[in-house]
């Protein structure tokens, strides 16, 4: 019987390439989690040990080889840098519903790549789900601009609450749905 091997074909854009996470990774990982700003808006604890980066990398690639795509690398074409992640929350997954994450290392914000990448990123996932769902905490406004600017629809009945670093934060929630076919 032969084994299955599970692989991810990566959406190139004009500048960024969406491809499974490598071990050379690691410390482009560990920048992107052990800066507080980065992770202000994240629900997990910033990184501490580059060791902590090697053990995720090494879980996500456990996920690939599984079939399960919940995070992948967004790269820089020009400098073959890891640049952030975009990928799929774990928990908001259902038939033809999936929401979209992403977080970006500081060095690169304000350059149009999270517009570019989660451009690319939902014309792939409009081909499997119906509905993708983007949400931003309330400070993190940024994050909103981005999703509006990719097509996503304010939808305040689906907002929620979550704890962050001990504090209860407002989550804004946004939808993009696949346009039907005539």
């Amino acid at each position: 019987m032969s084994e299955k091997i599970y692989t991810f074909k990566s959406i190139k854009t004009l500048r960024l390439q969406i491809r499974m996470f490598q071990k050379e990774d690691s410390e482009a990982y560990f920048d992107l989690f052990s800066n507080p700003l980065v992770m202000q808006y994240l629900p997990i604890e910033p990184f501490q040990k580059q060791e902590e980066a090697s053990k995720a990398l090494e879980k996500i690639a456990f996920e690939y080889e599984n079939g399960l795509f919940y995070r992948l690398a967004v790269e820089e074409i020009y400098s073959k840098e890891c640049i952030g992640y975009i990928g799929l929350s774990r928990m908001m997954q259902r038939q033809g519903t999936c929401e979209v994450v992403y977080a970006y290392r500081e060095a690169f914000w304000n350059k149009g790549y999270a517009v570019e990448a989660l451009t690319a990123y939902v014309a792939f996932l409009e081909n499997t789900y119906h509905t993708i769902i983007g949400g931003h905490v309330d400070e993190n406004k940024v994050s909103g601009y981005v999703l509006e600017k990719c097509g996503f629809v304010r939808k305040p009945d689906l907002d929620t609450e979550m704890t962050i670093h001990g504090n209860k934060k407002h989550i804004y929630n946004y939808i993009k749905e696949r346009k039907q076919s005539k």
